[in-house]
């Protein structure tokens, strides 16, 4: 069964986006409405030409273990925020607004009309869609309407959002988190499953997570912080996997396996403890620098970067079988570890540390060079 009923949001005083706006109110009523229901609106003016269109709350039920599906039409875009904030409830609950411009008050009567906010219960999930109508197009495009969204959910839920002009904001343990493709900056925290996130031109934050990840974007900065990853994935290629270009990876406080990829950029990390068996380092024209708190003796790391230096620091008790090779010039550093030399060539250096369990293989090229430091 689906119901549908006309939307809106904004903020007043603000003159961002429109269509950021719609795409809050179509999630929220979406959520909101059990079947053949409708929200009251309320419509009033902000200043500029725009006008404020609140929804009353909404709240609907989901699936247990259910996945709560966010679409929003991208034509023409929707700009403004969209909180989901996970917690002990048994609904979902949306709150939102729209703001838009228009001529005057029955201008905008009339484009509240044109606006529908659908919500479509499944066997699994819950599905939120916006949808306008083809008459407010032009306009939007030229004057975007902007929304402000706030989404409870229960503990657990998990979340597929392709919202690309809102920015995200979802605290608390979600079951999972699936974002397609944002332009606007995603900040994460606490989260208890698996994050899919894809970015363009913009920020993506997590912290506090337990469980895994694949995050990808491009321009953009990635930052992890209290990060304990749960192998979920079974490999550390879809259960800690980042990339991006341009700009920069930052770790403090990780606990699990790596695969990063980074291109002009740097990958930076502090108090990072190092599990699994299969963990990876990439980039180009960037630095490497990570100082391991722990390295799991079974964990198997890789490290490659070219143009640029690899700084790794350990603990100076460490059992490390190392093979490092520095091409085209470069230099090979190994100190403040108690090791044994196992071979030297012009450009490799291979040793051994402890009882040798853990394997750290790094590899520079054209004038990069490596650096190995023991701590206490």
């Amino acid at each position: 069964m689906m119901s549908t009923v006309p939307g809106h949001i904004p903020r007043p005083g603000r003159k961002e986006p429109l269509f950021a706006a719609l795409f809050c109110a179509l999630f929220i009523f979406a959520s909101i409405t059990a079947a053949g229901q409708e929200s009251s609106l309320s419509l009033r003016p902000v200043g500029g030409g725009y006008y404020q269109l609140t929804f009353l709350t909404l709240e609907d039920s989901i699936p247990d273990a259910g996945i709560l599906l966010i679409e929003m039409d991208d034509n023409p875009a929707i700009f403004g925020e969209l909180e989901i904030t996970c917690d002990s409830v048994s609904v979902v609950r949306v709150d939102a607004q729209l703001a838009y411009k228009a001529d005057d008050r029955g201008a905008a009567e009339e484009i509240k009309d044109l606006i529908q906010l659908s919500f479509e219960p499944g066997e699994k999930d819950l599905s939120l869609s916006l949808v306008i109508d083809n008459e407010l197009r032009s306009a939007f495009k030229k004057n975007r309407p902007r929304a402000d969204i706030q989404i409870t959910v229960p503990v657990g839920t998990r979340v597929e959002i392709d919202a690309p002009y809102l920015q995200l904001t979802s605290t608390g343990p979600v079951g999972g988190l699936t974002v397609r493709e944002s332009y606007q900056p995603v900040e994460i925290s606490g989260a208890d499953g698996h994050l899919n996130i894809s970015a363009v031109n913009t920020r993506v934050s997590v912290e506090n997570l337990t469980g895994s990840f694949e995050i990808s974007n491009s321009n953009g900065k990635i930052i992890l912080t209290d990060i304990t990853v749960t192998d979920l994935r079974s490999s550390a290629l879809r259960s800690a996997s980042a990339r991006t270009e341009n700009n920069d990876i930052s770790l403090t406080r990780y606990t699990g396996p790596m695969n990063f990829h980074v291109t002009r950029g740097t990958i930076r990390g502090r108090s990072v403890t190092l599990t699994g068996r299969k963990s990876t380092l990439r980039n180009s024209g960037g630095v490497i620098d990570i100082r391991f708190d722990d390295v799991a003796h079974s964990a198997r790391l890789q490290v490659r970067n070219s143009f640029e230096d690899v700084r790794l620091r350990f603990k100076e008790d460490i059992s490390a079988t190392f093979s490092l090779t520095a091409r085209e010039d470069g230099t090979i550093d190994l100190r403040n570890i108690p090791h044994r030399v196992d071979k030297v060539t012009e450009q490799k250096f291979e040793a051994i540390a402890g009882e040798g369990l853990a394997q750290v293989r790094v590899t520079t090229r054209h004038g990069g060079d490596i650096f190995i430091t023991g701590h206490r």
